[in-house]
């Protein structure tokens, strides 16, 4: 790396409702593993805010408000394949109500039945414009009469402003999203801007609509492989399948698929400490400009 660039340093604080964190040159670990990059050159002062309006677990209503200012970038916070137009500097402020109501039966090993939505107000201000976006999400699932098996139904909408021909107006969609070594979650194609079968941010939308149907499927139990500090406890086995779609930044409208599963195999280490190996596998369905592809998934989940 450039001079510059060696030098991380990353300061956080926080209370019950506060937190406070300035970075330079942002570094994560877990890059090291994989295609999805969280690191960042340049400085970035944020500053959030969140308070429980509803906390009654299950059920749970939570208000987020966040501004950041970045300087130096090469490419977007949000987004590791876009450069940054100008100097790279960005001041945001966003603001999200989130709800979620899940349960699951004794025995299972995620959640069953329920409902999540969210929405999203966000505003890049960058090189003298705004640049506006608004996202909505709304997931609900019901239990199957199989033993532990549900069926999900995931949909996300959002609309970005601003001048189109900057990388700021748009939303950026793609791929599995997980790493070969991660700690993020699991199963990343539940999220709005994951789309597997395509490369990461390699769909860029103005205007999108996305739904995606999951069958989770009863889960494979085991009761002698391996030993006490190492065991294999189970395999979840889930089906997907999934439709977007959206406005171009440039070019006519388009629809794209994706089809696809994952496997993901539960155990522990050092007797209590739980991780899990997924393998999974999607093919994209797309059009002549954006072509789809299979993409396959091999991703470790630790501690």
């Amino acid at each position: 790396l450039a001079s510059a660039e060696r030098l991380h340093v990353n300061l956080t604080y926080h209370d019950l409702n506060w937190n406070f964190r300035y970075w330079h040159n942002d570094a994560d670990f877990y890059d090291l593993f994989g295609p999805t990059d969280r690191s960042r050159k340049g400085d970035a002062f944020l500053v959030g805010f969140k308070n429980a309006f509803i906390y009654d677990p299950p059920r749970q209503l939570d208000f987020t408000a966040d501004a950041a200012f970045y300087t130096g970038l090469d490419t977007l916070p949000g987004a590791q394949n876009v450069p940054t137009a100008a100097d790279g500097t960005i001041a945001e402020v966003n603001a999200a109500l989130r709800y979620k109501n899940t349960d699951k039966s004794l025995g299972a090993v995620d959640y069953e039945k329920g409902v999540l939505w969210d929405v999203v107000l966000t505003d890049d201000y960058a090189h003298g414009e705004n640049f506006p976006q608004a996202h909505a999400g709304l997931d609900f699932g019901v239990p199957l009469p199989l033993k532990h098996a549900s069926i999900w139904l995931y949909n996300a909408v959002g609309v970005a402003g601003g001048d189109s021909t900057d990388p700021l107006g748009a939303y950026y969609l793609g791929a599995f999203g997980n790493n070969y070594v991660d700690d993020k979650e699991v199963k990343r194609y539940r999220e709005w801007d994951s789309f597997p079968g395509f490369g990461i941010d390699e769909i860029a939308a103005r205007r999108f609509l996305k739904t995606l149907l999951e069958v989770n499927l009863p889960p494979i139990r085991f009761s002698n492989i391996g030993t006490p500090s190492l065991f294999l406890s189970s395999a979840r086995p889930a089906v997907f399948v999934g439709a977007l779609a959206l406005d171009p930044v440039t070019g006519p409208a388009q629809i794209l698929g994706t089809a696809g599963a994952q496997l993901d195999w539960n155990f522990t280490v050092a007797l209590r400490l739980p991780m899990v190996f997924s393998i999974g596998f999607a093919d994209g369905i797309g059009e002549k400009t954006t072509p789809g592809r299979r993409e396959i998934l091999v991703s470790l989940k630790i501690l």
